[in-house]
């Protein structure tokens, strides 16, 4: 299964219009997105295009989490944590959170209950092994600390990670 994953797109529209147009290309079939959101609009989006979203909220996200609860409770395809979320695509469990709680993210990737760990926050990309696990770090197609911008496609049936550069026209 092609899962996209991104974080930290900060309510910029033309970076979700761009992630979702990535997805389309990469025939994605669910997305994760990994925090700092800025709007519940913008789940919505992503749930119309892709059908199944797990998303936890980012420390940036004060206004959206409300509204980012209230639709994870009247849409069942959609999954929602403020500190992490986690859920089954295609039979294999996968955890998010933003990463801003440090030890939440180890304790994540190290407990040995998820497949894939996703988190965001730094702006950095991040495919690395803890144990059995894979964490993953898209990076932020909004704005980059280190590195290329940019979001990341999750394929579960060959276990690997492609990231997708945001080439700023």
């Amino acid at each position: 299964m092609k899962i996209g994953v991104l974080s930290d797109t900060h309510g910029y529209a033309g970076v979700m219009e761009w992630a979702i147009e990535t997805f389309r290309r990469h025939d994605v079939e669910a997305v994760i997105h990994c925090g700092d959101i800025h709007r519940a609009s913008h789940a919505e989006l992503l749930l119309e295009e892709f059908g199944r979203l797990l998303i936890a909220a980012g420390n940036c996200d004060y206004y959206a989490r409300d509204k980012l609860a209230q639709l994870a409770e009247c849409d069942p395809r959609m999954t929602y944590g403020e500190d992490f979320a986690a859920t089954q695509f295609d039979g294999v469990w996968i955890a998010v959170t933003h990463g801003h709680h440090r030890g939440l993210l180890e304790d994540l990737a190290g407990g040995g209950e998820y497949r894939y760990v996703c988190y965001g926050h730094s702006h950095r990309r991040d495919n690395r092994r803890y144990g059995d696990t894979r964490v993953i770090n898209p990076g932020s197609p909004a704005e980059s600390r280190r590195g290329p911008e940019s979001v990341a496609i999750l394929d579960t049936t060959e276990d690997t990670v492609e990231f997708v550069d945001y080439l700023r026209r």
